[in-house]
């Protein structure tokens, strides 16, 4: 896909923005405030009974699911028969040590080579649903951030302090230069308790940290030829953790970051999540607490223990958690692809309605 066609479809969608069809609460709020985050789907085949520790390890995961994280767990023991609609993720995978977890990305991204495979191990299962940089972009956004911009660092160095540099200039010169749309009174209403502006951070991520190597991931699943670039990648998150579009060293840019900026911050064109650009990114926070504010009264749950200890809980029946965030208040599915694959059809529905309407009114 040529970058030419993405920015020219983003420019579309920003247009779309400033038509009088568009809710002028901007894009990045209202997905925080009104867009849930769809769920990863977690396939666990075992063959047999899972041990007692295994079986602690699959209920935290589960507990993490039903409190903060957005992850969906599914469990099939292959000696037993195997659903129909996941014959043939296991057909694909059968040479895989089991128990072993395969994380697919949510069914609406639309990407159907798995995220991520690997053994049902405690670190595994921590890594998957929590790490350093997750939190610190939820707390971010939560705090008002427009958008954390992160750095995935490439290979050489040098090249990774220049993007960071092009980031901070341009970002630091667009939070001066640009405006929120004006509230009008009719749209919904935004929380009054995190303040609306237009603020951007940068967070920088090594692909070489064992804590975010799931992660990793993830970010590089977005789109299947990010995994042969070398050099930085940039990933607008916004929302409660949707990655924007990935910007590999071509399309990083001063022009490109501008797009995407003036699209975040703009009037939101559509309020249908499906029919916005981006793709969902597995992270534990309690937005809808954060939002609230009471998110940073809660305490945090406990984090997973070791192997040993898990398989001394399951012989005393003791529950053990999974640790998530602690929110302050305040393919065919590729990342690029569905990004101008969403926008074109935005600006054909723009031309249709418009067409319509001239019809209308020449009657």
């Amino acid at each position: 896909m040529k970058t030419m066609k993405l920015w020219v479809a983003l420019a579309g969608m920003i247009a779309l923005g400033t038509s009088g069809w568009a809710c002028s609460v901007p894009v990045f709020r209202y997905a925080l405030e009104r867009w849930p985050a769809d769920p990863f789907e977690v396939t666990i085949f075992h063959r047999g009974a899972l041990t007692g520790a295994e079986q602690e390890i699959v209920k935290a995961l589960t507990q993490a699911g039903d409190q903060a994280a957005n992850v969906a767990l599914t469990t099939v023991d292959v000696s037993q028969s195997v659903p129909a609609h996941l014959t043939g993720l296991w057909a694909s995978n059968q040479t895989t040590t089991l128990p072993a977890m395969i994380v697919q990305f949510p069914r609406a991204d639309r990407i159907e080579r798995p995220c991520w495979i690997g053994p049902l191990t405690v670190d595994n299962t921590r890594r998957l649903v929590d790490s350093p940089a997750r939190r610190e972009i939820a707390q971010r956004i939560l705090k008002g951030d427009s958008a954390v911009w992160v750095l995935l660092e490439g290979e050489n160095a040098e090249e990774n302090n220049r993007a960071a540099q092009l980031l901070e200039n341009e970002l630091g010169k667009l939070q001066k230069e640009m405006q929120l749309p004006e509230l009008d009174l009719s749209d919904p209403r935004v929380n009054p308790d995190i303040e609306l502006k237009i603020q951007f951070s940068l967070l920088r991520v090594s692909r070489s940290d064992p804590a975010e190597q799931l992660f990793v991931a993830m970010l590089l699943g977005t789109d299947e030829a990010l995994g042969k670039v070398t050099g930085p990648i940039v990933y607008p998150i916004y929302g409660r953790g949707r990655a924007l579009v990935a910007l590999t060293p071509e399309h990083l840019t001063a022009d490109n970051i501008a797009q995407v900026a003036y699209f975040v911050c703009g009037s939101c064109s559509c309020e249908i999540k499906s029919l916005n650009p981006g793709v969902d990114l597995l992270v534990a926070a309690d937005w809808d607490g954060g939002l609230m504010g009471r998110a940073v009264q809660d305490p945090p749950l406990p984090p997973l223990v070791s192997l040993s200890e898990l398989a001394a809980a399951a012989g005393t029946g003791t529950p053990v958690a999974m640790e998530t965030a602690a929110i302050e208040p305040a393919g065919t599915g590729s990342l690029l692809r569905n990004v101008v694959i969403v926008l074109l059809g935005a600006v054909a529905v723009l031309a249709i309605v418009s067409k319509a309407l001239r019809a209308e009114s020449s009657h």
